[in-house]
């Protein structure tokens, strides 16, 4: 997943097209190499192949902060093998003051189980408006280290949350090629790092792209309903809120409004 987001960022911040057209852009060679190359790019594209450190070196040059996506710690937070205290240590500063409080939190043991609920609504609101992937592996953290701590309510609602995450923005991760890629990985793979009775306490994400396109439509019709037109990034705020009291709060509407 790490290489195809990479590939589909680069081509998306480079304006290119085709495979042949990202290669030129950053690696450049003779017409006798070309094919070469270009078919090692393909690899890239299909997640088949990772690229060497010259390359996101290259690539870095040419589309500034790539190489960041590339060594990105959420990487490493979708792996159950790696200790998930190190990796919650490592994302501390990497998202923003709430995130920094929830993994501060998990990681005391002698901390409080959260006593506000709706404190810990609002951090994880707070940290989820951040869209990024750090921000994401801050949820996933949070979710292994409350299994770790036996606060299986809160494993739940972290869970719940991270599904929402990726509802949310599923534009971004479906333009970024790794959608059912990463719903899959979460039903397969991280279901079995929150707990040992996942489906008893979390639901599926494997669902997840087409709960979004149902999701999309239900906001599209109430939108075009009332002449209102507004972007994905300006719909994240509203499908939380959706999501938490099934009140929806659009750019320049009541709050009291309830999408119908």
């Amino acid at each position: 997943m790490r290489t195809v987001y990479w590939f589909n960022e680069l081509k998306a911040r480079a304006g290119t097209s085709t495979i042949a057209e990202l290669q030129r852009r950053i690696e450049p060679v003779p017409p006798a190499q070309r094919k070469e190359v270009q078919r090692r790019w393909g690899y890239y594209k299909a997640g088949c192949h990772k690229p060497c450190s010259r390359v996101v070196d290259l690539a870095e040059r040419a589309v500034p902060g790539s190489s960041r996506i590339f060594h990105s710690d959420f990487w490493d937070c979708l792996r159950p093998d790696r200790d998930a205290r190190a990796l919650a240590f490592k994302l501390i500063g990497q998202t923003n003051s709430d995130g920094n409080i929830l993994l501060r939190w998990m990681l005391n043991p002698k901390e409080p189980r959260y006593a506000s609920c709706h404190v810990l609504v609002r951090r994880l609101d707070n940290v989820t408006l951040l869209g990024s992937l750090e921000a994401l592996g801050v949820l996933v953290l949070c979710a292994r280290l409350a299994c770790m701590r036996v606060i299986h309510h809160l494993v739940q609602r972290l869970y719940l949350r991270i599904f929402d995450f990726l509802v949310v923005y599923v534009h971004h991760f479906r333009e970024r090629g790794i959608a059912e890629a990463l719903a899959e990985h979460f039903d397969l793979v991280l279901f079995k790092a929150f707990t040992l009775t996942p489906h008893v306490i979390c639901r599926g994400a494997t669902g997840y792209p087409e709960a979004a396109e149902s999701l999309d439509r239900d906001f599209r019709k109430y939108g075009d309903e009332r002449g209102l037109i507004v972007t994905p990034i300006e719909l994240v705020l509203p499908k939380l809120n959706y999501f938490t009291v099934m009140s929806v709060r659009w750019p320049g509407q009541d709050a009291s409004e309830r999408l119908s």
